[in-house]
């Protein structure tokens, strides 16, 4: 586990969602150091959101993963904002990015919890 949620203002056409996803997950397997296997992707484009009062383009990002180191949640929240730069075309300061330490107990999967 860790899981990506993407959500944008950015329109992504049909086409173009498939390399995004597989894009970010393995953006975030790498980051992590983990396999893909157990990466997760949201992606939901177009979705009217603002930021700052305004509606150019924006991106709101929730990771979530099992053992979340918390002092590295700023090298983490750079290489976001840089990865949906390159990918989405969204400044790195119209994002927010939100981190999620997941209990193992809490967290199910195949019939079972990680803990």
């Amino acid at each position: 586990m860790p899981l990506i949620k993407i959500e944008t203002n950015q329109a992504i056409s049909e086409p173009a969602r498939q390399g995004v996803m597989e894009k970010a997950s393995a953006f975030v397997a790498n980051l992590f150091g983990k396999t893909e296997q157990y990466v997760m992707v949201t992606l939901e484009p177009g979705k009217d959101m603002m930021f700052g009062a305004t509606t150019g383009p924006t991106a709101q990002v929730t990771i979530k993963k099992i053992g979340l180191d918390a002092e590295k949640c700023s090298e983490y929240a750079k290489a976001v904002c840089d990865f949906l730069q390159q990918e989405l075309d969204v400044p790195p300061d119209r994002v927010f990015a939100a981190f999620e330490d997941v209990n193992p107990k809490q967290l199910g999967w195949n019939g079972k919890t990680f803990g």
